[in-house]
This record gives structure tokens, sequence and C-alpha cells, in this order.
């Protein structure tokens, strides 16, 4: 029997080791990456944000511009993006100046990074920014970690809105969502990610409203739901296709991509409790609490592993070479 000697043994089992963690690593990579506007882009009315957005336990990623000594939040988004948009700003929103686009990317467990993305120039020259975007700036795409629902006000009250499951582990919340400016042709919005099994029902209640208009939805794992408040007790909710993806986004191969989106199944009629097809729904916008920025973003381990691997196969073929001249088996 041959008897290889103990450093040739050693160095395999390194280089099996390292070879394994190195396919972890490509494996688990995460890639931010934002392609468009590019760096010191001067950018004016509706922008398209585009790039690349993946990473292992993927729940969500948050779009920001930080200038004038604020952090404006962009757009949430509960699916990765590779190659495609990551998000629809209207820029007259803002004043004119400098701004960074940062991302943070948010984990299954809550725990987040954030990426400095390209530094733009927002140049509308309309001496003040304009009250209203004219655009919902949050694609929703097909979400990887639940059943995603959009909860909208398009009434001119503000809303309380409650969800929660007769299931013990299903998740339950209270929302607060403020009433549609009349001159906004968008509407605000609270995007909600939900437990798939779970039936989840509520109520949305206006303002100085003495009961709730309820409803219902059966969370089903990839689904997107939308329960819109229209005003007079009226609600519309449904299932709706998710948003179209551009043809070189790559982040939603196993979702199902449809052309078209935003129609709602049903409408209920708090008055009469009649259901009839649901109104075509305006766009909307999410109000959300602006973010510290808490960090700066990380490089990937895999080019040091990969360097790692190189030099480890260099040290096993010279130990070869040199196990050979000395008469041992190799």
């Amino acid at each position: 029997m041959k008897r290889y000697p103990w450093r040739i043994i050693a160095i395999s089992v390194a280089v099996l080791l390292l070879l394994a963690v190195t396919g972890s690593a490509l494996a688990q990579s995460e890639v931010v990456e934002v392609t468009s506007p590019t760096e010191g882009e001067v950018v004016a009315g509706v922008i398209d944000v585009t790039g690349t957005v993946t990473f292992p336990d993927f729940m969500k990623y948050e779009v920001f511009l930080q200038g004038h000594g604020e952090l404006l939040w962009g757009a949430t988004v509960y699916a990765p993006v590779v190659n495609g948009t990551l998000a629809m700003i209207d820029t007259r929103i803002y004043p004119d100046g400098i701004y960074q686009v940062l991302i943070r990317t948010v984990k299954t467990d809550s725990n987040y990074d954030e990426y400095v993305g390209t530094s733009i120039v927002i140049e509308n020259n309309l001496g003040a920014p304009q009250p209203f975007p004219e655009v919902v700036s949050s694609p929703l795409y097909t979400p990887v970690a639940g059943a995603l629902t959009r909860f909208v006000n398009c009434s001119g009250d503000d809303v309380q809105v409650d969800y929660h499951s007769p299931g013990g582990f299903c998740s339950a919340d209270d929302l607060w969502i403020p009433f549609k400016e009349q001159n906004s042709p968008t509407c605000p919005f609270v995007d909600v990610l939900m437990i798939p099994g779970c039936e989840y029902q509520g109520t949305v209640r206006g303002e100085g409203q003495s009961r709730g208009v309820g409803y219902t939805l059966e969370a089903e794992k990839g689904k997107v739901y939308k329960v819109i408040y229209a005003g007079n007790a009226k609600l519309y909710h449904g299932e709706v296709e998710p948003d179209e993806r551009a043809t070189t986004d790559t982040g939603g191969s196993d979702a199902v991509v449809v052309e078209g989106s935003q129609e709602v199944v049903a409408v209920v009629n708090a008055n009469t409790g009649s259901t009839q097809p649901a109104a075509p729904e305006s766009s909307d916008k999410e109000s959300e609490q602006m973010l510290p920025v808490s960090g700066q973003g990380q490089d990937t381990p895999i080019s040091f592993i990969i360097v790692a691997v190189g030099v480890i196969l260099f040290l096993l073929a010279a130990g070869v070479v040199a196990m050979r001249k000395r008469g041992q088996p190799a």
C-alpha cells in the first residue's frame, strides 16, 4: 500500500476545505450596485434608479437620497433585482442640489447593512420643490419572503387599519395612513409582509367613522394583494398582479412575471354589503419615517478566498515536486 507523507495529506485537506468555503461564499454572495444614474449625473423629473440588489436571507431593500443634511426615503422593495429597476424617483419633490444614493439591505432577522451608491445632481430649476410625486416609487414585485399587501388610502380622511389572524403564529398590527391631498396624483400607502398560510382579517376605519369596513385575505407565498380605501365606506381589496420587471432583470427568475398590474378583484360597499368589480386605482406614495445612516458598504470576501486557494494549490504542487526529487512517493 502506498504511504502518503503527512504534508500532502494536510495540504489536500486544506485545499478541500477552502474550496468548500469558496463555493459557499459564491452561493451566498451579496451584490449591491447602482448603474443608473451614473456618478455625477445631472438629473431632472422622474428617473429610474437601476442596478442590482441581491443578498442572502433577503427580506427587503430600501432606497434613500442623502442631501442637504437629511436622509430622505425613496422606495422600499420586497424582492431582489438583478439588472433591473430598483425604484422610480420623482426628483421634483426634492430641492435642487447634490445627493448621494444609499441602499439599505434588510435581512429576515431584521439586521441590515447600508451601501453608498452614486452621487447625483438634481437640477429641475423650479424655484421650490413640488409638493407631491407623480409616480409610485416602490415597485410591487413578487416578494420572496412571504406575501405582500399594500394598504392604500385614496380618501380625504386619515384612516386606521388593523390586521390579525385567528392563527396564533401569524402576525398582527395597527397602521395609520394619512389622507390623500386633493391635488396629489398619488395615494399614501404602507406595504406589509405577511406570513404565508395565514388568513388575515381586519378593518379600515376613516377618521370620524363609528364603524370600519372589514376585509379578509388568504396570504399565499409570493402573492401580492391590495387593500384600498376610497372613501365613503368603500373598500377595494384582493390579489393583484405583480409589477412588470425590466426584460434584463433576472432577480425574479423564480417568480411569475406578467405584463400589466394593479387590477383589484373586488370592492365591498360597507353601506350595502354588496360586492362589485373594482375601480382602477391611482398611483400612490408611501409615508415612511426617515432612518439614520448606520454604516458603509461591505466588500465581498470572494476575491481573497480565490487568491488563497491559488496560493495553496501552488504550495501543493511545489511540495509534490520536492518529494519526488527525494524519491518519496507522491
